[in-house]
């Protein structure tokens, strides 16, 4: 198995069989968009809003590739689980933000599927809030660079791949819609990352264009968590320490922003591209 900075990747999967698109129209309630058949790598699967994507883009109908950071277990499982609703799905272990881990995420893909028509870079880092005075070097380097390199490089590695395919879509997931914004005290290297990522949206859309489409979806986090791992509470409710003005701001859960992402990449939203489509109440606050 090959070894990467003492990181282990999943298997290649070889000699796929391939599996007639009657089995995902057996499948009840489903409304198939243009996803039958489609390869989509996901990064961030294991969990959060990568998993619910790859759960949802399963339902209809495609091939979906996990991608899971190394020592994260939960990303082969949740292949696990998309092989058992009958769709070609398999697991990827790989840091996103290091580009050797970035190309044999993608040998990976090329390898088993032999083509990829959709990319959702949910990867992320769920960043704690650090004021000013206390922000260290590593803080601001590592949330940068899991947040902002790694949509960059996977963005990059993708490219050449999607513009050889009909219909191909890039959805680049971020937290915090209204910090990335507007800003917010406290948590500023993941206020510039989450700004950064919708900045490259747009600036991919326009290089990429007209052959494929770039968006984003930004999840406002209402309790004062990450659109990976919504922070709460051990009781389950809001964080305590969450600032008094955020705190009863409504945030998006996975499931919702796993239904815009998966609208993007679809046909219904075949004339948007270079756009950010909020997910969660990001306007009220406590008077």
């Amino acid at each position: 198995m090959p070894q990467n900075d003492g990181y282990q990747l999943a298997p290649k999967v070889t000699n796929i069989q391939h599996l007639s698109s009657d089995i995902f129209f057996n499948m009840p309630g489903q409304n198939f968009r243009g996803f039958a058949e489609r390869v989509a790598l996901v990064t961030g699967g294991g969990s959060g809003v990568g998993r619910a994507v790859a759960l949802q883009l399963a339902l209809e109908g495609a091939y979906v590739i996990v991608n899971y950071a190394p020592r994260d277990a939960e990303g082969g499982r949740v292949a696990e689980e998309l092989r058992e609703m009958g769709t070609l799905a398999h697991a990827v272990e790989g840091d996103v933000s290091r580009a050797g881990d970035v190309r044999r995420v993608f040998g990976a893909v090329e390898d088993a599927y032999g083509r990829l028509d959709l990319l959702i870079n949910a990867a992320g880092l769920a960043v704690r809030d650090v004021r000013l005075e206390e922000l260290s070097e590593e803080d601001w380097d590592t949330a940068t660079r899991l947040t902002l390199k790694g949509t960059f490089l996977c963005a990059q590695a993708a490219a050449p791949l999607l513009r050889q395919r009909p219909r191909p879509a890039i959805v680049n997931v971020t937290a915090g819609a209204g910090d990335g914004v507007c800003g917010r005290g406290g948590n500023l290297s993941a206020v510039v990352a989450h700004a950064g990522v919708i900045g490259l949206t747009r600036a991919q859309a326009q290089e990429l264009a007209p052959r494929v489409r770039v968006n984003c979806v930004a999840i406002h986090a209402g309790d004062g968590g990450t659109a990976a791992e919504p922070r709460s509470s051990s009781s389950g409710g809001h964080d305590e320490s969450a600032p008094e003005e955020f705190s009863e701001r409504r945030g998006g859960a996975p499931d919702e922003a796993a239904r815009a992402c998966v609208y993007l990449l679809s046909t219904d939203a075949a004339a948007i591209t270079g756009q950010t489509l909020v997910v969660g109440d990001s306007s009220r606050r406590r008077p």
